[in-house]
């Protein structure tokens, strides 16, 4: 298995916040790592910047907590006279595809994301266990509180 990080590409984003929200979801706020952008058409480098957005993406849990990435990208002025491109947004291929609301590495796995995928494909034997014990701490309290009930009642 290759190496694991929190980000998705170290040579392409760096991060800018890290904290968490409701029910514990890890939030990222990442930025590019790179000051310009190609154009795509002529492929120049451009470092004026005409705009910025922020696009939401859901990514791999982390250690088992949920993560979302809030991707901090940039619209830049293409300074070719001889380009029809006027105004483009930089790609991140390796982070997020475009149009995409999921990283590259969540929509890479087998079965096309994690909705479809089996539990044990994206937590480690060492979460497995733990979700072990929990789930047989839950049925013998479950079946004590039955148990609890019927002679209540």
């Amino acid at each position: 298995m290759g190496h694991r990080t929190l980000l998705p590409d170290i040579g392409e984003v760096v991060v800018d916040q890290l904290g968490t929200c409701r029910g514990g979801r890890l939030i990222m706020v990442l930025r590019p790592a790179r000051p310009g952008s190609r154009c795509p058409l002529c492929r120049l480098v451009s470092l004026r910047i005409h705009s910025r957005y922020s696009r939401r993406l859901n990514d791999l849990p982390w250690e088992g907590i949920p993560v979302r990435i809030e991707l901090r990208v940039r619209r830049f002025f293409c300074d070719n006279d001889a380009c029809s491109q006027r105004i483009f947004t930089e790609q991140l291929p390796q982070t997020a595809p475009r149009y995409a609301r999921r990283t590259g590495r969540l929509t890479d796995l087998p079965g096309k994301g994690v909705q479809n995928l089996p539990f044990k494909l994206l937590m480690s034997q060492e979460m497995l266990q733990v979700r072990r014990e929990r789930a047989s701490a839950y049925t013998v309290a479950g079946s004590l509180t039955s148990r609890a009930a019927r002679i209540c009642c």
